[in-house]
């Protein structure tokens, strides 16, 4: 019972941060951006969940050109399991999670993260048994989340290699200001650019595969050449394939959207384009012209 208090209070924390939040990058968008980008916002329902206004707030934040802080979460009560998740993509991290130590198991398989941030009361076992398997090729930084603060459970965690061990409840600020801090530590590189060849018809991704492209997806991505992150309406791209918005059916245009993104992703790239709600969609890499 008390582990479920602590994490109700934990989410309803992360919930009012996740309002402020809001409001400030609104207040920012309403100021310094144009009127067609608060649109993805203002258009917003107001049943909107957390999930929905971090995603159309996330393809409003600024471009960066090194790879964003990638976070896992170990947290097997759903809620707060998401709830972090959505506060720290809205901060501009990369975040997921996984419910179990099973699950951790198969999410390394195909996938790396920057920070480990790990609970110790999972449905599998002791979350110390998931730093084991990470410190076996991961010299990331360790966060051990948990209601378990005894000193001794805390001696448990750092002599378990974990490099901090936060006591629930902890403020979302405070967790928020942990990470920035290991992302300033962080080396970065930089992000090669997307490259895209009108004449031969090809997209070059930053992994060095090549994707062959049809005319109409040629014409589609050129809109977002050196406009990263910047929200394209779909009025503008269906007149870029030469098409009358007043007659055009749209669905036609999320099909070439979503035919273009298959393709893309089947190489084995992870395609940055995102759907800005009430407006169009947005690039959020750089992309250039060959």
């Amino acid at each position: 019972m008390a582990n479920a208090v602590i994490q109700i209070c934990d989410l309803l924390a992360i919930n009012r941060l996740l309002k402020l939040r809001f409001v400030r990058r609104t207040r920012q968008i309403g100021e310094k951006t144009s009127e067609r980008t608060h649109c993805c916002i203002s258009n917003l329902p107001i049943s909107a969940g957390a999930k929905t206004i971090t995603k159309a707030i996330r393809n409003l934040l600024p471009y960066r050109s090194t790879m964003p802080l990638h976070i896992l979460f170990i947290e097997d009560e759903v809620p707060f399991r998401e709830a972090l998740c959505d506060i720290c993509n809205l901060e501009g991290f990369a975040a997921s999670g996984v419910g179990s130590i099973q699950s951790f198991v198969a999410w390394r398989n195909t996938h790396r993260c920057d920070v480990l941030v790990v609970d110790r009361n999972l449905p599998d076992g002791d979350g110390l048994q998931a730093v084991a398997l990470h410190r076996a090729d991961n010299n990331g930084p360790v966060i051990v989340l948990t209601a378990r603060g005894q000193l001794d459970e805390r001696l448990q965690g750092l002599n378990a290699d974990a490099d901090y061990y936060l006591h629930k409840p902890v403020a979302p600020q405070e967790l928020v200001a942990l990470l920035r801090r290991l992302e300033r530590k962080a080396p970065q590189a930089d992000i090669p650019p997307w490259i895209i060849d009108d004449a031969a018809w090809h997209l070059y991704c930053p992994d060095g595969s090549v994707v062959e492209l049809t005319r109409n997806e040629v014409q589609v991505l050129a809109c977002f050449v050196e406009c990263p992150g910047v929200p394209q309406s779909k009025n503008d791209l269906i007149l870029s394939l030469g098409c009358d918005p007043s007659v055009y059916d749209p669905r036609r245009l999320e099909v070439l959207m979503r035919r273009l993104r298959n393709k893309i992703e089947a190489s084995g790239c992870s395609f940055p384009l995102s759907t800005v709600y009430g407006v169009g969609y947005s690039f959020n890499a750089r992309l250039a012209r060959h």
